[in-house]
């Protein structure tokens, strides 16, 4: 599955409205949670959890795709796990979620 309900990830630049199709990253098959920083788009894992030889993802591992590069790379995942049914939000300046024990995570990538 695609970080964009199933389909190729299509972000346009809205300068220009030039459409760039997103690689497979690390997460599609968690069906990741995107959020666009206006200089990478970041996906979360929320609750899905894959460990098979060569392939270990885990609830709140978080990826960023950079434009500039057009690849993919892991970051961190949060040190708790995450509300399945919060959305993060991105706010300018950093990744806002909210775990399941109710603490308000930060993350600035």
């Amino acid at each position: 599955m695609h970080p964009f309900g199933g389909l190729p990830g299509l972000p346009a630049d809205p300068g220009t409205l030039r459409i760039t199709r997103l690689p497979r990253g690390p997460l599609d098959d968690t069906g990741p949670v995107m959020a666009w920083t206006g200089a990478a788009a970041l996906a979360i894992n929320m609750s899905t959890e894959i460990s098979r030889p060569g392939r270990h993802v885990r609830p709140g591992d978080m990826a960023a795709w950079d434009p500039a590069s057009g690849a993919w790379r892991r970051l961190p995942g949060t040190p708790r796990p995450l509300q399945d049914d919060a959305t993060p939000v991105w706010t300018g300046h950093e990744l806002l979620a909210i775990a399941t024990d109710g603490t308000l995570l930060s993350f600035a990538p």
